[in-house]
């Protein structure tokens, strides 16, 4: 919740400043490319399921979902916070241009 109010918060800021807004940075998303530490099993039907270090289900979606959801997951919000209002966007976000 920490992190999707702080990613909230900076879009809002960087609306009003009239920064350039956000994108996610592309990453892979085959199923190989999860972030370390995470894995996903396949759940009933079309579904997946996210897991940190063998714990239990963090999240369940498509596979592709889970992939870039787990590089994501991992941010502290100090780096979220610090990549939401750096002028590009960096390390973890681009612009739109």
């Amino acid at each position: 919740m920490d992190k999707y109010l702080t990613y909230s918060f900076c879009y809002r800021v960087r609306e009003r400043s009239r920064l350039p807004m956000l994108l996610i940075v592309p990453i892979p998303v085959t199923i190989d490319k999860v972030a370390p530490g995470y894995t996903i099993t396949k759940a009933a039907g079309p579904r997946y399921e996210l897991h940190h270090r063998d714990e239990s289900t963090i999240r369940r979606g498509s596979d592709t979902d889970l992939v870039e959801f787990s590089h994501y997951v991992a941010l502290t919000p100090e780096e979220l916070r610090a990549s939401a209002l750096d002028l590009e966007g960096k390390p973890h976000f681009m612009v739109w241009e």
